[in-house]
């Protein structure tokens, strides 16, 4: 699988009477959302946008319903390591709602946010805005991880969990673009690069800062490093066709579960 365009499902591609077509047909928008962060030395620092996207693309294929272009400016966020880019949390609600508001004015009866980056902040910033949008609006939606779908599971052998660059996130993206994934520089030593900035920086919150502390202190600390960012030798991607195959069809069944509650409200 490489990364291509998707014109049969992603809204920026789209023509006109396709676009109504399948609008009509089945009104769920799929909204991923990422962030420009770093990832080790062997993804790219848009992995979180990349994978949400790719699932997304699957997602709409099965279920039906449509993709929005990707959202990259969210919150931290390991804000305070090379190659990231975070934002406040005002920006973020503001862009969000603002994206809420255009998709329930086009005509979708469900969104589905689904956000490729974690972290405290960030999960609980999207759930907030969706429940906050909710509680004025028709438009279901449905805020979620992709890592939730599986946390417990087991795959292929692997008890599935959340990681940053670890095995989950490595695998996924030998599946989604083997091409991008450099395992010749894979390392599970916490070589790390800092970012100019302190960590009171606006941007960075007090939750999000302790954590950022306790994972990357002034050297980062070795066995914080490895619970979060571990490459396994499991991290194929036999492993990750099987995680993303797992993640997609939950997304299917719970998109469409969400806009057959809709019609019956």
């Amino acid at each position: 699988m490489k990364i291509e365009i998707a014109p049969d499902v992603e809204a920026e591609w789209m023509h006109l009477v396709e676009y109504r077509q399948r609008l009509q047909a089945c009104p769920i928008a799929w909204i991923p959302l990422g962030l420009v962060e770093w990832h080790s030395e062997h993804l790219p620092l848009g992995l979180d946008g990349i994978k949400a996207r790719a699932l997304c693309v699957a997602a709409a294929r099965r279920a039906g319903g449509i993709v929005l272009p990707v959202n990259w400016w969210n919150r931290p966020g390991l804000a305070n390591l090379e190659g990231t880019m975070v934002f406040t949390a005002e920006c973020m609600q503001r862009l969000l709602t603002e994206i809420l508001e255009e998709v329930e004015i086009s005509g979708f009866k469900v969104a589905v946010v689904l956000t490729g980056h974690y972290g405290k902040t960030q999960e609980n910033a999207v759930r907030e805005i969706a429940e906050a949008f909710q509680r004025s609006h028709a438009l279901k939606v449905w805020a979620l991880t992709e890592k939730e779908l599986i946390v417990g599971e087991t795959i292929l052998g692997w008890k599935a969990h959340g990681d940053h660059a670890g095995t989950s996130e490595t695998a996924l993206l030998l599946a989604i673009a083997p091409e991008l994934v450099k395992m010749d520089r894979a390392t599970n030593e916490p070589l790390v690069h800092y970012r100019p900035i302190s960590y009171n920086h606006k941007r960075l919150p007090h939750e999000e800062d302790s954590q950022a502390a306790a994972v990357f202190p002034g050297q980062p600390n070795p066995a914080v490093f490895h619970v979060f960012h571990k490459v396994t030798p499991v991290a194929t991607r036999e492993l990750g066709q099987a995680i993303f195959a797992r993640i997609v069809e939950k997304l299917a069944d719970g998109a469409r579960k969400r806009l057959r509650s809709h019609a019956e409200a």
